[in-house]
């Protein structure tokens, strides 16, 4: 039973961390968009770093190291979104307000569902999957309609 445990609460550990990353990041970058660059510099640093331990204890067996050439554009590119997304980011934290940014964010899946089916693989959906994939759509549509109608009041 806890082998089954371990694997959902580290899944239902990730939207956490993310949701305490994003509000310490929305709070650095209203006083310091530096700050939240740097921080961001930061992060990555240390994944690296945590990285190259790993694969020098060879613990990352079959994961393919960064002067594959294959991988440059992948790089260049996650870099270039990287950098959209944070500016991206401080921009619509001057125009709107944290929770509703994220609520707007929870549409990203089906996003990644779109670019795996046009650059990496094809993906095979069920009804339900689709159904909820619509929601989704409908939910952050009513988001953005609530949102620019309220005018700031709250429920």
């Amino acid at each position: 039973m806890m082998r089954g445990l371990a694997p959902t609460a580290l899944l239902l550990a990730i939207p956490a961390m993310t949701g305490l990353a994003s509000v310490l990041w929305a709070k650095m970058v209203k006083s310091s968009p530096e700050l939240s660059a740097a921080a961001n510099i930061l992060a990555c640093v240390c994944v690296f770093a945590i990285l190259t331990i790993l694969r020098g204890a060879g613990l990352l067996k079959g994961v393919a190291t960064l002067p594959d050439p294959r991988l440059l554009w992948g790089v260049a590119a996650y870099a270039a979104l990287s950098v959209l997304i944070s500016l991206s980011w401080m921009a619509a934290l001057e125009r709107s307000s944290l929770p509703i940014i994220s609520v707007m964010e929870i549409s990203y899946p089906l996003f990644i569902l779109l670019f795996t089916a046009a650059l990496v693989e094809p993906v095979s959906l069920t009804r339900l999957q689709i159904g909820g994939g619509l929601f989704i759509l409908v939910g952050t549509g009513l988001v953005l309609c609530g949102h620019g109608s309220s005018s700031g009041a709250t429920a």
